[in-house]
Protein backbone atom coordinates (compact mmCIF):
# COMPACT_ATOMS: atom_id res chain seq x y z
CA UNK A 1 0.00 0.00 0.00
CA UNK A 2 1.14 3.66 -0.55
CA UNK A 3 2.53 5.03 2.08
CA UNK A 4 0.42 8.48 1.54
CA UNK A 5 -2.50 5.88 1.70
CA UNK A 6 -1.19 4.52 5.05
CA UNK A 7 -0.89 8.13 6.66
CA UNK A 8 -4.33 9.01 5.17
CA UNK A 9 -6.08 5.76 7.06
CA UNK A 10 -4.61 6.65 10.25
CA UNK A 11 -5.63 10.30 10.03
CA UNK A 12 -9.16 9.06 9.12
CA UNK A 13 -9.13 6.24 12.24
CA UNK A 14 -7.92 9.15 14.70
CA UNK A 15 -10.46 11.32 13.47
CA UNK A 16 -13.17 8.91 13.75
CA UNK A 17 -11.92 8.51 17.29
CA UNK A 18 -11.88 12.12 18.24
CA UNK A 19 -15.01 12.51 16.97
CA UNK A 20 -16.60 9.56 19.20
CA UNK A 21 -15.20 11.04 22.18
CA UNK A 22 -16.22 14.61 21.14
CA UNK A 23 -19.80 12.95 21.20
CA UNK A 24 -19.45 11.09 24.60
CA UNK A 25 -18.15 14.66 25.84
CA UNK A 26 -20.88 16.63 24.68
CA UNK A 27 -23.45 13.88 26.00
CA UNK A 28 -21.91 14.00 29.31
CA UNK A 29 -22.16 17.79 28.95
CA UNK A 30 -25.85 17.99 28.53
CA UNK A 31 -27.82 19.63 30.81
CA UNK A 32 -29.17 17.87 34.06
CA UNK A 33 -32.68 17.79 33.05
CA UNK A 34 -32.18 16.85 29.69
CA UNK A 35 -30.06 14.03 30.43
CA UNK A 36 -32.75 12.79 32.91
CA UNK A 37 -35.42 13.37 30.68
CA UNK A 38 -33.84 11.27 27.82
CA UNK A 39 -33.55 8.44 30.28
CA UNK A 40 -37.30 9.04 32.11
CA UNK A 41 -38.61 8.68 27.83
CA UNK A 42 -36.61 5.94 27.58
CA UNK A 43 -38.38 3.71 30.91
CA UNK A 44 -41.47 4.78 30.08
CA UNK A 45 -41.20 3.86 26.42
CA UNK A 46 -39.59 0.59 27.03
CA UNK A 47 -42.48 -0.43 29.74
CA UNK A 48 -45.17 -2.06 28.56
CA UNK A 49 -47.88 -2.01 29.54
CA UNK A 50 -47.72 0.99 31.63
CA UNK A 51 -49.34 -0.24 34.39
CA UNK A 52 -45.85 -2.48 35.03
CA UNK A 53 -44.25 0.82 35.86
CA UNK A 54 -41.94 0.40 38.84
CA UNK A 55 -39.44 2.43 40.34
CA UNK A 56 -37.28 0.13 42.42
CA UNK A 57 -40.19 -1.75 44.41
CA UNK A 58 -42.83 1.16 43.92
CA UNK A 59 -45.48 0.56 41.80
CA UNK A 60 -46.41 3.33 39.78
CA UNK A 61 -50.31 3.58 40.36
CA UNK A 62 -51.35 5.98 38.20
CA UNK A 63 -49.31 4.40 35.30
CA UNK A 64 -51.55 5.56 32.42
CA UNK A 65 -52.37 9.44 33.48
CA UNK A 66 -48.56 9.61 34.28
CA UNK A 67 -47.38 7.97 30.64
CA UNK A 68 -50.06 10.68 29.62
CA UNK A 69 -48.98 13.47 31.07
CA UNK A 70 -45.56 13.21 30.19
CA UNK A 71 -46.31 12.41 26.57
CA UNK A 72 -47.88 15.74 26.69
CA UNK A 73 -45.17 17.51 28.33
CA UNK A 74 -42.58 15.75 25.42
CA UNK A 75 -41.17 14.11 28.40
CA UNK A 76 -39.43 17.17 29.79
CA UNK A 77 -39.09 16.71 34.25
CA UNK A 78 -41.82 18.09 36.13
CA UNK A 79 -40.22 19.01 39.38
CA UNK A 80 -36.54 19.43 38.76
CA UNK A 81 -34.11 21.52 36.90
CA UNK A 82 -30.22 22.06 36.23
CA UNK A 83 -30.09 22.72 40.01
CA UNK A 84 -31.86 19.35 40.78
CA UNK A 85 -35.42 19.63 42.40
CA UNK A 86 -37.82 22.74 42.04
CA UNK A 87 -39.70 24.32 44.67
CA UNK A 88 -43.12 22.63 43.93
CA UNK A 89 -41.51 19.36 44.56
CA UNK A 90 -40.70 20.19 48.50
CA UNK A 91 -44.44 21.75 48.58
CA UNK A 92 -45.92 18.48 47.16
CA UNK A 93 -43.76 16.61 49.96
CA UNK A 94 -45.01 18.87 52.86
CA UNK A 95 -48.59 18.37 51.32
CA UNK A 96 -48.24 14.52 51.35
CA UNK A 97 -47.22 14.80 54.97
CA UNK A 98 -50.19 16.47 56.50
CA UNK A 99 -52.39 13.83 54.32
CA UNK A 100 -53.51 12.22 57.66
CA UNK A 101 -55.64 15.72 58.64
CA UNK A 102 -57.46 14.32 55.42
CA UNK A 103 -57.75 11.01 56.84
CA UNK A 104 -55.49 9.35 54.78
CA UNK A 105 -52.23 7.81 55.02
CA UNK A 106 -49.45 9.63 54.15
CA UNK A 107 -47.03 6.36 52.89
CA UNK A 108 -49.58 5.35 50.48
CA UNK A 109 -48.21 8.06 48.56
CA UNK A 110 -44.42 6.94 47.97
CA UNK A 111 -43.02 9.22 50.69
CA UNK A 112 -40.71 7.11 51.86
CA UNK A 113 -39.52 6.01 48.63
CA UNK A 114 -39.45 9.94 47.47
CA UNK A 115 -37.71 11.17 50.80
CA UNK A 116 -34.72 8.55 49.94
CA UNK A 117 -33.93 9.27 46.57
CA UNK A 118 -33.94 12.81 47.48
CA UNK A 119 -30.73 11.62 50.30
CA UNK A 120 -29.58 9.62 47.98
CA UNK A 121 -29.60 12.47 45.00
CA UNK A 122 -27.91 15.00 47.72
CA UNK A 123 -25.69 12.53 48.66
CA UNK A 124 -23.85 11.70 45.62
CA UNK A 125 -23.44 15.85 45.49
CA UNK A 126 -21.76 16.06 48.73
CA UNK A 127 -19.45 13.32 48.13
CA UNK A 128 -18.46 13.10 44.41
CA UNK A 129 -19.67 16.40 43.17
CA UNK A 130 -21.95 14.11 41.23
CA UNK A 131 -25.48 14.57 40.49
CA UNK A 132 -27.13 11.44 38.90
CA UNK A 133 -29.82 12.30 36.30
CA UNK A 134 -31.02 8.35 36.64
CA UNK A 135 -31.93 9.44 40.34
CA UNK A 136 -34.20 12.73 38.98
CA UNK A 137 -35.47 11.20 36.69
CA UNK A 138 -36.88 8.07 39.03
CA UNK A 139 -37.57 10.92 41.72
CA UNK A 140 -39.89 13.10 38.91
CA UNK A 141 -42.46 9.86 38.00
CA UNK A 142 -42.62 8.92 41.58
CA UNK A 143 -43.66 12.82 42.49
CA UNK A 144 -46.21 12.53 39.51
CA UNK A 145 -47.94 9.53 40.73
CA UNK A 146 -48.37 10.73 44.20
CA UNK A 147 -49.64 13.79 42.87
CA UNK A 148 -52.24 11.92 40.68
CA UNK A 149 -53.12 9.44 43.08
CA UNK A 150 -53.00 11.52 46.03
CA UNK A 151 -55.21 14.14 44.26
CA UNK A 152 -57.79 11.41 43.04
CA UNK A 153 -57.94 9.90 46.88
CA UNK A 154 -59.53 13.54 47.51
CA UNK A 155 -61.75 13.91 44.62
CA UNK A 156 -63.38 10.52 44.51
CA UNK A 157 -62.19 8.46 47.82
CA UNK A 158 -59.66 5.82 47.83
CA UNK A 159 -62.30 2.79 47.06
CA UNK A 160 -64.86 2.70 44.04
CA UNK A 161 -67.68 3.43 45.78
CA UNK A 162 -69.88 1.03 43.88
CA UNK A 163 -68.01 -1.14 45.87
CA UNK A 164 -70.75 -0.23 48.62
CA UNK A 165 -72.52 2.47 48.00
CA UNK A 166 -73.01 3.31 44.68
CA UNK A 167 -73.94 6.68 43.73
CA UNK A 168 -74.89 8.10 40.64
CA UNK A 169 -73.36 11.40 38.63
CA UNK A 170 -69.89 10.93 40.05
CA UNK A 171 -67.24 13.28 38.46
CA UNK A 172 -64.65 10.56 38.22
CA UNK A 173 -64.52 10.80 34.89
CA UNK A 174 -64.48 13.80 33.97
CA UNK A 175 -61.06 14.62 35.44
CA UNK A 176 -57.74 14.99 33.67
CA UNK A 177 -55.13 14.57 35.96
CA UNK A 178 -52.42 15.23 33.63
CA UNK A 179 -54.11 18.51 33.10
CA UNK A 180 -54.46 19.07 36.61
CA UNK A 181 -51.28 18.95 37.70
CA UNK A 182 -49.58 20.84 34.29
CA UNK A 183 -51.80 23.81 35.64
CA UNK A 184 -50.69 23.75 39.06
CA UNK A 185 -46.86 23.36 38.15
CA UNK A 186 -47.61 26.44 35.95
CA UNK A 187 -49.17 28.51 38.37
CA UNK A 188 -46.94 27.67 40.94
CA UNK A 189 -50.31 26.49 43.08
CA UNK A 190 -49.47 22.43 43.61
CA UNK A 191 -50.66 22.80 47.46
CA UNK A 192 -53.59 24.81 46.56
CA UNK A 193 -54.44 22.71 43.79
CA UNK A 194 -54.58 19.65 45.77
CA UNK A 195 -56.68 21.16 48.89
CA UNK A 196 -59.22 22.52 46.20
CA UNK A 197 -59.60 18.88 45.15
CA UNK A 198 -61.06 17.62 48.60
CA UNK A 199 -64.76 18.10 49.51
CA UNK A 200 -66.11 21.46 49.84
CA UNK A 201 -68.79 20.89 52.14
CA UNK A 202 -68.97 21.73 55.47
CA UNK A 203 -69.82 18.39 57.19
CA UNK A 204 -66.88 16.75 55.32
CA UNK A 205 -64.56 20.10 56.74
CA UNK A 206 -66.53 19.63 60.12
CA UNK A 207 -65.47 15.87 60.34
CA UNK A 208 -62.18 17.29 59.51
CA UNK A 209 -61.98 19.00 62.57
CA UNK A 210 -63.54 16.07 64.77
CA UNK A 211 -60.21 13.97 63.35
CA UNK A 212 -58.42 15.98 64.53
CA UNK A 213 -59.53 16.00 68.28
CA UNK A 214 -59.43 12.54 68.37
CA UNK A 215 -56.14 12.41 67.31
CA UNK A 216 -55.07 14.78 70.22
CA UNK A 217 -57.28 12.92 72.41
CA UNK A 218 -55.51 10.01 71.57
CA UNK A 219 -52.04 11.51 71.89
CA UNK A 220 -53.10 12.49 75.15
CA UNK A 221 -53.50 9.02 76.39
CA UNK A 222 -57.13 8.91 75.61
CA UNK A 223 -59.75 8.23 78.26
CA UNK A 224 -59.58 5.29 81.00
CA UNK A 225 -62.13 2.63 81.00
CA UNK A 226 -65.50 1.56 82.51
CA UNK A 227 -66.13 -0.89 84.45
CA UNK A 228 -68.89 -0.27 87.09
CA UNK A 229 -70.94 -3.12 88.57
CA UNK A 230 -74.40 -1.53 88.32
CA UNK A 231 -76.37 1.53 86.55
CA UNK A 232 -75.13 4.56 88.12
CA UNK A 233 -77.55 7.61 88.13
CA UNK A 234 -77.62 11.17 89.76
CA UNK A 235 -77.26 10.98 93.29
CA UNK A 236 -75.02 8.35 93.97
CA UNK A 237 -71.46 7.90 95.27
CA UNK A 238 -69.11 5.46 93.05
CA UNK A 239 -65.20 5.38 92.36
CA UNK A 240 -66.34 4.71 88.67
CA UNK A 241 -67.53 8.84 88.82
CA UNK A 242 -64.33 10.50 88.25
CA UNK A 243 -63.62 7.88 85.41
CA UNK A 244 -66.84 9.00 83.63
CA UNK A 245 -66.14 12.71 84.24
CA UNK A 246 -62.88 12.19 82.78
CA UNK A 247 -64.52 10.59 79.66
CA UNK A 248 -67.04 13.23 78.93
CA UNK A 249 -64.66 16.22 79.40
CA UNK A 250 -62.61 14.40 76.55
CA UNK A 251 -65.46 14.02 74.24
CA UNK A 252 -66.29 17.72 75.14
CA UNK A 253 -69.61 16.60 77.08
CA UNK A 254 -68.84 18.08 80.24
CA UNK A 255 -66.49 21.22 80.73
CA UNK A 256 -63.55 20.61 82.39
CA UNK A 257 -62.89 21.18 86.13
CA UNK A 258 -60.80 19.67 88.87
CA UNK A 259 -63.02 17.60 90.77
CA UNK A 260 -61.73 14.17 92.47
CA UNK A 261 -65.50 14.06 94.05
CA UNK A 262 -66.81 10.65 93.73
CA UNK A 263 -70.46 12.07 93.36
CA UNK A 264 -72.61 11.73 90.32
CA UNK A 265 -74.16 15.72 90.75
CA UNK A 266 -76.76 17.10 88.36
CA UNK A 267 -73.57 18.92 86.01
CA UNK A 268 -72.39 15.55 85.35
CA UNK A 269 -75.94 14.25 84.78
CA UNK A 270 -76.49 17.41 82.43
CA UNK A 271 -73.09 15.78 80.59
CA UNK A 272 -74.23 12.48 80.15
CA UNK A 273 -77.89 13.26 78.59
CA UNK A 274 -75.76 15.57 75.76
CA UNK A 275 -73.21 11.83 75.47
CA UNK A 276 -76.44 10.05 75.21
CA UNK A 277 -77.89 12.76 72.38
CA UNK A 278 -74.71 12.60 70.75
CA UNK A 279 -74.65 9.08 70.42
CA UNK A 280 -77.99 8.18 69.12
CA UNK A 281 -79.51 6.81 73.12
CA UNK A 282 -82.50 7.22 75.01
CA UNK A 283 -81.77 10.04 76.69
CA UNK A 284 -81.84 8.86 80.77
CA UNK A 285 -78.96 10.83 82.05
CA UNK A 286 -77.85 7.10 83.44
CA UNK A 287 -75.13 5.08 82.88
CA UNK A 288 -77.07 2.40 81.79
CA UNK A 289 -75.75 -0.77 80.02
CA UNK A 290 -76.75 0.72 76.35
CA UNK A 291 -74.77 4.25 77.52
CA UNK A 292 -71.84 1.96 79.27
CA UNK A 293 -71.13 0.25 76.15
CA UNK A 294 -70.93 3.80 74.39
CA UNK A 295 -68.97 4.75 76.97
CA UNK A 296 -66.13 2.04 76.53
CA UNK A 297 -65.84 2.63 72.59
CA UNK A 298 -62.02 3.60 72.49
CA UNK A 299 -60.98 7.00 71.08
CA UNK A 300 -58.93 4.88 68.37
CA UNK A 301 -62.76 3.21 66.95
CA UNK A 302 -64.17 6.37 67.13
CA UNK A 303 -61.43 7.40 64.67
CA UNK A 304 -61.60 4.96 62.52
CA UNK A 305 -65.49 5.87 62.48
CA UNK A 306 -64.72 9.33 61.64
CA UNK A 307 -61.90 8.67 58.66
CA UNK A 308 -64.58 6.05 56.87
CA UNK A 309 -67.12 8.72 56.96
CA UNK A 310 -64.40 11.48 55.17
CA UNK A 311 -63.97 8.65 52.25
CA UNK A 312 -68.31 8.35 52.20
CA UNK A 313 -67.89 12.45 51.53
CA UNK A 314 -65.51 12.04 49.08
CA UNK A 315 -68.03 9.61 47.12
CA UNK A 316 -70.52 12.14 47.04
CA UNK A 317 -70.95 14.76 44.16
CA UNK A 318 -69.57 18.35 44.64
CA UNK A 319 -72.53 20.28 44.30
CA UNK A 320 -75.55 18.69 45.76
CA UNK A 321 -78.52 20.69 44.58
CA UNK A 322 -79.30 24.03 45.88
CA UNK A 323 -82.30 22.10 47.51
CA UNK A 324 -81.96 18.53 48.42
CA UNK A 325 -84.02 15.66 50.30
CA UNK A 326 -81.12 13.61 52.07
CA UNK A 327 -81.57 10.72 54.08
CA UNK A 328 -78.98 9.64 56.44
CA UNK A 329 -79.98 5.51 57.03
CA UNK A 330 -78.02 4.87 59.92
CA UNK A 331 -80.16 7.86 61.67
CA UNK A 332 -83.13 6.82 60.65
CA UNK A 333 -83.79 10.05 59.66
CA UNK A 334 -84.78 12.63 56.70
CA UNK A 335 -83.57 16.47 55.95
CA UNK A 336 -85.02 18.94 53.78
CA UNK A 337 -82.08 20.98 52.52
CA UNK A 338 -82.94 24.49 50.54
CA UNK A 339 -79.95 27.19 50.44
CA UNK A 340 -77.80 25.58 52.97
CA UNK A 341 -80.18 25.45 55.50
CA UNK A 342 -82.26 22.90 56.83
CA UNK A 343 -86.17 23.42 56.25
CA UNK A 344 -87.32 20.03 57.57
CA UNK A 345 -86.59 17.09 59.56
CA UNK A 346 -88.55 13.86 60.20
CA UNK A 347 -87.66 10.48 61.14
CA UNK A 348 -88.13 7.64 58.66
CA UNK A 349 -88.03 3.72 58.60
CA UNK A 350 -85.16 1.87 57.00
CA UNK A 351 -84.67 -1.83 55.59
CA UNK A 352 -84.18 -5.08 57.91
CA UNK A 353 -80.70 -6.38 58.02
CA UNK A 354 -81.45 -8.93 55.42
CA UNK A 355 -83.10 -6.10 53.32
CA UNK A 356 -81.03 -3.16 53.65
CA UNK A 357 -81.94 -0.05 52.35
CA UNK A 358 -79.43 0.73 49.25
CA UNK A 359 -77.00 4.26 48.83
CA UNK A 360 -77.58 6.19 46.44
CA UNK A 361 -78.27 9.82 44.29
CA UNK A 362 -81.11 10.22 42.19
CA UNK A 363 -83.71 12.90 41.41
CA UNK A 364 -87.35 12.29 42.28
CA UNK A 365 -89.70 13.37 39.43
CA UNK A 366 -92.85 12.50 40.88
CA UNK A 367 -95.58 11.55 43.69
CA UNK A 368 -98.20 9.00 44.00
CA UNK A 369 -101.42 9.78 45.61
CA UNK A 370 -103.42 6.74 47.31
CA UNK A 371 -100.75 4.30 45.57
CA UNK A 372 -101.26 0.87 44.92
CA UNK A 373 -98.55 -1.08 45.69
CA UNK A 374 -97.25 -3.59 43.50
CA UNK A 375 -95.93 -6.22 45.63
CA UNK A 376 -91.89 -6.70 45.10
CA UNK A 377 -91.47 -10.82 44.11
CA UNK A 378 -89.23 -11.21 47.23
CA UNK A 379 -91.58 -9.86 49.22
CA UNK A 380 -94.32 -11.96 47.62
CA UNK A 381 -92.81 -14.75 48.29
CA UNK A 382 -90.85 -14.07 51.74
CA UNK A 383 -93.66 -11.96 53.87
CA UNK A 384 -97.27 -12.63 51.89
CA UNK A 385 -97.21 -16.19 50.25
CA UNK A 386 -96.97 -17.94 53.80
CA UNK A 387 -99.86 -16.10 54.98
CA UNK A 388 -101.69 -16.95 51.72
CA UNK A 389 -101.12 -21.08 52.77
CA UNK A 390 -102.21 -20.48 56.20
CA UNK A 391 -105.87 -19.20 54.75
CA UNK A 392 -106.36 -17.99 51.48
CA UNK A 393 -109.18 -15.41 52.49
CA UNK A 394 -106.18 -13.49 53.13
CA UNK A 395 -105.86 -11.83 50.01
CA UNK A 396 -109.49 -11.22 49.81
CA UNK A 397 -109.45 -9.56 53.42
CA UNK A 398 -106.09 -7.18 52.62
CA UNK A 399 -107.40 -6.23 49.39
CA UNK A 400 -105.30 -7.98 46.79
CA UNK A 401 -105.25 -9.09 43.49
CA UNK A 402 -103.53 -11.83 41.45
CA UNK A 403 -102.07 -11.50 38.09
CA UNK A 404 -100.72 -13.77 35.76
CA UNK A 405 -98.75 -13.43 32.67
CA UNK A 406 -101.07 -14.83 29.30
CA UNK A 407 -99.23 -14.32 26.04
CA UNK A 408 -97.11 -12.13 27.61
CA UNK A 409 -99.95 -9.63 29.00
CA UNK A 410 -101.18 -9.87 32.70
CA UNK A 411 -104.43 -10.86 33.44
CA UNK A 412 -106.52 -11.21 36.64
CA UNK A 413 -107.22 -14.54 37.81
CA UNK A 414 -109.58 -16.15 40.59
CA UNK A 415 -106.89 -16.83 44.05
CA UNK A 416 -109.23 -19.97 45.07
CA UNK A 417 -108.33 -22.09 41.94
CA UNK A 418 -104.54 -22.09 42.61
CA UNK A 419 -103.20 -24.79 44.62
CA UNK A 420 -100.87 -22.61 46.42
CA UNK A 421 -99.15 -25.12 48.24
CA UNK A 422 -97.78 -26.46 45.14
CA UNK A 423 -96.36 -22.99 44.00
CA UNK A 424 -92.84 -22.72 43.30
CA UNK A 425 -90.79 -20.08 45.32
CA UNK A 426 -87.82 -19.75 42.78
CA UNK A 427 -89.89 -19.57 40.14
CA UNK A 428 -92.82 -17.20 41.59
CA UNK A 429 -94.94 -17.20 38.43
CA UNK A 430 -97.60 -14.26 39.57
CA UNK A 431 -97.70 -10.12 40.17
CA UNK A 432 -99.36 -8.96 43.82
CA UNK A 433 -101.15 -5.86 44.26
CA UNK A 434 -102.90 -4.39 46.64
CA UNK A 435 -105.40 -1.71 46.04
CA UNK A 436 -105.15 1.70 47.26
CA UNK A 437 -106.99 2.08 51.54
CA UNK A 438 -106.15 1.80 54.47
CA UNK A 439 -104.34 -1.91 54.28
CA UNK A 440 -102.37 -0.61 52.48
CA UNK A 441 -98.36 -0.56 53.54
CA UNK A 442 -97.56 2.56 51.16
CA UNK A 443 -99.93 4.85 53.09
CA UNK A 444 -101.43 7.61 51.59
CA UNK A 445 -98.64 9.11 49.40
CA UNK A 446 -95.31 7.72 47.98
CA UNK A 447 -92.21 10.18 46.54
CA UNK A 448 -90.64 8.99 43.17
CA UNK A 449 -86.89 8.90 42.61
CA UNK A 450 -86.47 6.21 39.79
CA UNK A 451 -83.71 3.85 40.42
CA UNK A 452 -82.44 0.69 39.77
CA UNK A 453 -83.10 -0.82 43.32
CA UNK A 454 -87.17 0.32 43.29
CA UNK A 455 -86.88 2.36 46.13
CA UNK A 456 -89.05 5.30 47.18
CA UNK A 457 -90.14 7.23 50.08
CA UNK A 458 -93.93 5.89 51.52
CA UNK A 459 -96.28 6.94 54.45
CA UNK A 460 -96.94 3.69 56.59
CA UNK A 461 -100.27 3.13 58.36
CA UNK A 462 -97.94 1.86 61.35
CA UNK A 463 -97.16 5.41 62.66
CA UNK A 464 -96.26 4.19 66.42
CA UNK A 465 -92.99 2.48 65.03
CA UNK A 466 -91.50 6.02 64.90
CA UNK A 467 -91.37 6.47 68.15
CA UNK A 468 -88.96 3.32 68.52
CA UNK A 469 -84.85 3.97 68.82
CA UNK A 470 -83.68 1.98 66.11
CA UNK A 471 -85.95 1.87 63.14
CA UNK A 472 -85.06 -0.73 60.45
CA UNK A 473 -88.39 -2.25 59.44
CA UNK A 474 -89.01 -2.26 56.30
CA UNK A 475 -88.16 -4.46 53.63
CA UNK A 476 -85.94 -1.71 51.71
CA UNK A 477 -87.85 1.37 51.02
CA UNK A 478 -87.71 4.10 53.10
CA UNK A 479 -91.29 4.85 55.38
CA UNK A 480 -91.48 8.96 56.47
CA UNK A 481 -92.92 10.25 59.53
CA UNK A 482 -94.66 13.16 57.71
CA UNK A 483 -95.93 12.70 53.91
CA UNK A 484 -97.98 15.21 53.79
CA UNK A 485 -96.05 18.32 54.60
CA UNK A 486 -93.52 16.41 52.27
CA UNK A 487 -95.66 16.90 49.93
CA UNK A 488 -96.69 19.53 50.52
CA UNK A 489 -93.09 21.21 50.11
CA UNK A 490 -92.22 18.99 46.70
CA UNK A 491 -94.89 20.37 44.66
CA UNK A 492 -94.70 24.21 46.39
CA UNK A 493 -95.35 26.55 43.87
CA UNK A 494 -97.49 24.23 41.82
CA UNK A 495 -100.45 26.22 40.96
CA UNK A 496 -103.13 23.16 40.35
CA UNK A 497 -101.21 21.23 43.64
CA UNK A 498 -102.16 23.28 46.38
CA UNK A 499 -102.38 21.92 50.43
CA UNK A 500 -106.41 21.74 49.63
CA UNK A 501 -106.09 20.03 46.26
CA UNK A 502 -103.77 17.42 47.66
CA UNK A 503 -106.05 16.34 50.66
CA UNK A 504 -109.03 16.72 48.27
CA UNK A 505 -107.50 14.34 45.67
CA UNK A 506 -106.52 11.69 48.69
CA UNK A 507 -110.36 12.05 49.89
CA UNK A 508 -110.86 10.31 46.20
CA UNK A 509 -109.67 7.15 47.24
CA UNK A 510 -107.99 7.18 43.32
CA UNK A 511 -104.58 6.64 42.69
CA UNK A 512 -103.26 9.80 40.91
CA UNK A 513 -99.95 10.79 39.69
CA UNK A 514 -98.58 14.26 39.98
CA UNK A 515 -95.54 15.13 38.15
CA UNK A 516 -93.33 18.12 39.61
CA UNK A 517 -92.28 21.06 38.38
CA UNK A 518 -88.80 20.72 39.35
CA UNK A 519 -86.59 17.86 40.41
CA UNK A 520 -85.65 17.60 43.29
CA UNK A 521 -82.08 15.29 44.34
CA UNK A 522 -82.69 12.67 46.78
CA UNK A 523 -79.15 11.60 48.41
CA UNK A 524 -79.77 8.63 50.31
CA UNK A 525 -76.32 8.31 52.60
CA UNK A 526 -75.03 5.94 55.56
CA UNK A 527 -73.30 8.04 57.83
CA UNK A 528 -72.14 6.59 61.39
CA UNK A 529 -70.18 9.84 62.28
CA UNK A 530 -71.17 13.78 61.14
CA UNK A 531 -71.20 17.11 62.40
CA UNK A 532 -74.46 18.80 62.52
CA UNK A 533 -74.95 22.71 61.87
CA UNK A 534 -74.03 24.14 65.65
CA UNK A 535 -70.70 22.26 65.72
CA UNK A 536 -71.75 18.81 67.67
CA UNK A 537 -70.13 15.71 66.56
CA UNK A 538 -72.71 12.63 66.62
CA UNK A 539 -71.57 8.39 66.71
CA UNK A 540 -74.21 6.04 65.24
CA UNK A 541 -74.43 2.03 65.36
CA UNK A 542 -72.95 0.43 62.47
CA UNK A 543 -76.40 -1.03 61.67
CA UNK A 544 -75.79 -3.04 58.90
CA UNK A 545 -72.03 -3.54 59.43
CA UNK A 546 -70.70 -1.31 56.76
CA UNK A 547 -67.96 0.11 58.54
CA UNK A 548 -66.11 -2.82 58.54
CA UNK A 549 -66.51 -3.40 55.18
CA UNK A 550 -64.94 -0.60 54.30
CA UNK A 551 -62.46 -0.39 56.72
CA UNK A 552 -61.28 -3.92 55.07
CA UNK A 553 -61.42 -2.86 51.96
CA UNK A 554 -59.82 0.48 52.87
CA UNK A 555 -56.72 -1.81 53.85
CA UNK A 556 -56.68 -4.02 50.91
CA UNK A 557 -56.65 -1.55 48.44
CA UNK A 558 -53.44 0.73 47.09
Amino acid sequence: MHPKSLVFKKNFTLLILISIMFLILMGSCRPLSEQAGKLLKKQMIATTPPSFYRIGEERIHASKAVSHFYEKRSYKLAWGDEKGIIPEARELINTIHLAGLEGLNPEDYHLEAIEKTIARFKDQWMKNNKRDPSLLADLDILLTDAFMIYGSHLSFGRVHPETFDPIRGSHRLNTDFAEVLQKALHTHSVQKTLQGLSPSHPGYKSLKGALVQYLMIIKQGGWPKLSPDEVLKKGDHHRCVMSLRAILSATGDLRWQKNESVLFDDQLEKALVRFQERHGLELTGMMDPATLRALTIPPEERLRQIRLNMERWRWLPRNLGRRYILINIANFDLHVIEDDRRVMAMRVIVGKSDRQTPVFTENMTYIVLNPKWHVPKDVAIQDILPNIRKNISYLADHQFKVFHDVNGRPKVIDPTLIDWSRVDEKDFPYQLLQESGPMNPLGRIKFMFPNKYSVYLHDTPSKELFEKAERSFSAGCIRIEKPMELAEYVLRGHPKWTKEKILESLGKKTETHVWLREEIPVHMLYWTAWVTVDNTLHFRDDIYGRDEMLDEALKNCL
